[in-house]
């Protein structure tokens, strides 16, 4: 769900304010208002971008699934929220068997929860060959710190808060430690850059990897299940299953919105941009706007508009 993750779109169409003073900002709301109290109202929205955010979280969790767990294909469903998000069901006894406690064991795994860099092959004199093949965190450990120091910026490797010497050996031996990685096994990095400094590499990397889901949702054996077929009250877009395969490409502003027919007249008491059905709509402030009803019920159910009357 979008709502878990800090992006940098909503810095543009979320927003809050405080309860007790009337302090207001983007984003997410400070943990502590400047007035010392933790009051707040919020509004939040959606875009492209969150929407893009939680589909690569969903297709990074089925990869999980199906290589770590050996789920089958043919038991994975997902589903379009109709909202923020997506929904992945796995029907299997076994799974179906498992308490809460045994959920939250495959919530921190998922999450690579307290993975620690030296159980993963980052731990001197412990092997000759290259990890990044190898399955489970093992291989995917190395994968995300290879992966991490090719994109990587200069201010994202500083902004790991290393020492200044590992921090230097990152960004002028780059080469050399992707090679190391590639051709031999991780422990054979540890001479430029020490274990505690590594930690830091690594958990930041592993956030590559790691697929950030729902923990309450997850371990939640009693909860509802939504419908597919249904819309969605906060924004009128339908709960959709994707076949497997067919979600890099699913696009839920040109498939979910399915409320078709004549143009609705609104009064806006203001929204952010967003593309619906491939058709921009907004920013709005207070103004009377007419749109298809397909984009209108969108903006009625988020309130930020009513039916002219």
């Amino acid at each position: 769900d979008a709502d878990h993750f800090d992006l940098p779109c909503q810095e543009i169409h979320d927003k809050w304010w405080c309860r007790n003073c009337d302090e207001e900002g983007m984003g997410h709301h400070p943990e502590i208002c400047v007035c010392g109290k933790a009051q707040f109202d919020s509004e939040t929205w959606l875009c492209g971008d969150c929407l893009q955010a939680t589909k690569y979280e969903t297709q990074k969790l089925l990869d999980i699934l199906i290589q770590d767990f050996g789920t089958k294909i043919e038991d994975l469903i997902t589903n379009f929220s109709g909202n923020r998000g997506y929904h992945v069901h796995v029907h299997s006894d076994i799974m179906k068997s498992l308490n809460q406690n045994s959920r939250r064991e495959i919530v921190d795994y998922i999450m690579a929860t307290g993975l620690e860099a030296g159980l993963q092959g980052f731990k001197p004199g412990k092997g000759s060959r290259s990890t990044l093949a190898e399955g489970g965190w093992r291989g995917r450990t190395g994968r995300a710190v290879y992966d991490y120091l090719t994109s990587a910026t200069e201010r994202e490797i500083r902004d790991l808060k290393m020492s200044r010497n590992a921090t230097q050996v990152v960004l002028k031996s780059r080469d050399e430690v992707l090679d190391t990685l590639m051709t031999k096994h991780p422990s054979n990095i540890l001479p430029m850059i020490p274990p505690k400094q590594l930690d830091k590499l690594v958990a930041k990397a592993i956030k590559l990897q790691a697929s950030e889901i729902d923990t309450v949702v997850t371990t939640d054996i009693h909860r509802l299940i939504r419908m597919p077929n249904t819309l969605h009250g906060k924004t009128g877009w339908q709960v959709q299953t994707i076949p497997y395969g067919k979600l890099p490409n699913y696009d839920p502003l040109m498939r979910a919105v399915v409320l078709e027919g004549h143009n609705v007249e609104l009064e806006f008491k203001g929204a952010p941009k967003i593309k619906i059905l491939g058709e921009t709509y907004g920013p709005y402030g207070e103004e009377d706007v007419t749109m298809p009803v397909g984009a209108a019920l969108f903006f009625l159910c988020k309130k930020g508009a009513r039916v002219k009357k």
